[in-house]
């Protein structure tokens, strides 16, 4: 599971790192599977 704060992705979205956040919070699901 994720337990990073979703408002958090949100505004960080914002700010253009939408791709680097969706990495950095996909990677350790995706080890954790």
């Amino acid at each position: 599971g994720s337990f990073y704060n979703p408002p958090g992705i949100l505004h960080a979205m914002r700010s253009g790192d939408a791709p680097l956040l969706a990495i950095w919070a996909l990677l350790p699901d995706q080890i954790a599977r």
